[in-house]
């Protein structure tokens, strides 16, 4: 069953889900092409299809840029992750619900759905520009849902500016992790009860050697007040309050990833995600009551906040 999109002064175009996969291409050959028979049919046509999806084409990709292979980047996935979220917004409203982007069971491969059947996929490595070995840590709901956002601002900044790509887009990564909506979402997930523009609170507590060795893994094998809270997340339950480490894969796209294929990034790219942010996940689980009871302590000696400055320094923000 087609889709039926309304873009510019066309309303009820109507879109098979094997045109619908070539769209998502950031390859504009790819996403414009005919075949025989339908560049046979065009000459009859009033309303060029060309000129419509050549519309909709710059709609959904933007202004032309750069070769990725002369730049030596790799945001395919980016491309049609967000691709397939602007096709969904054309849609028609009754028909957006049939557009579905989620994870295979293992959580490797992303998949693009309508109406319950896969039309196309990409794979999560690729997608991180890690290696194959790369050991990712499983998604919950909450988390699968902001990784979709984040990753479809990465595409939208990629959309309207493509010069980020550009110095192995490391402006990219900056562009994103600055984006306003997406801190809202990474404090409403991590931690809903607290204005992120809120003041800091000045470090008045004190730590045994054991406690500190102890929130080492907050930080990557590190410790300094001013930093070592950036990756918790808390937040109150029946005057209870919940501590939890900031997903790593989730961390890494904001802090870590580049998808400039250079200078060995993908082998950089697998060794920060997989041998320290994860690793610092699973310490972190391991130890986790001890760990929370030391935060708890903290917390509630810092007017319930771990938004915590040392000498007026502080970074505890998350991201």
């Amino acid at each position: 069953m087609p889709v039926t999109l309304s873009f510019g002064n066309r309303h009820g175009y109507e879109v098979n889900h094997s045109r619908l996969v070539r769209l998502m291409s950031p390859d504009k050959e790819e996403a414009l092409y005919m075949g025989p028979w339908d560049r046979c049919k065009e000459y009859f046509r009033t309303h060029k299809k060309k000129e419509a999806l050549e519309v909709l084409y710059t709609l959904i990709h933007g202004c032309e840029r750069e070769n990725q292979a002369e730049l030596n980047v790799d945001i395919a996935g980016m491309d049609k992750i967000h691709a397939f979220e602007q096709l969904k917004q054309y849609a028609n409203p009754s028909q957006q619900d049939r557009f579905v982007m989620r994870f295979d069971l293992r959580q490797t491969q992303v998949l693009f759905e309508i109406d319950g059947k896969v039309i196309d996929k990409f794979n999560l490595y690729r997608l991180l520009n890690v290696s194959e070995d790369c050991l990712f840590k499983l998604m919950e709901e909450d988390e699968e849902e902001l990784f979709f956002k984040i990753c479809i601002k990465y595409g939208e900044k990629i959309s309207r500016y493509p010069e980020l790509l550009q110095n192995f887009a490391f402006k990219l990564r900056e562009a994103v992790h600055d984006d306003d909506e997406i801190k809202d979402e990474v404090y409403k997930l991590m931690r809903s009860g607290e204005d992120r523009k809120m003041a800091c609170v000045e470090w008045n507590g004190t730590l045994t050697q054991d406690e500190r060795d102890k929130l080492l893994c907050l930080q990557m094998g590190s410790f300094g007040i001013s930093t070592q809270f950036f990756k918790i997340g808390y937040w109150e339950l029946e005057g209870e309050v919940q501590f939890d480490m900031f997903h790593p894969t989730l961390l890494y796209l904001l802090q870590g990833y580049t998808p400039s294929l250079s200078l060995d990034f993908t082998e950089a790219n697998t060794m920060l995600l997989s041998d320290v942010l994860k690793k610092d996940d699973d310490d972190y689980r391991n130890n986790k009551r001890e760990i929370d009871g030391i935060l708890e302590k903290i917390y509630r000696s810092h007017n319930n906040t771990l938004f915590i400055s040392e000498n007026s320094s502080c970074r505890n923000m998350l991201i």
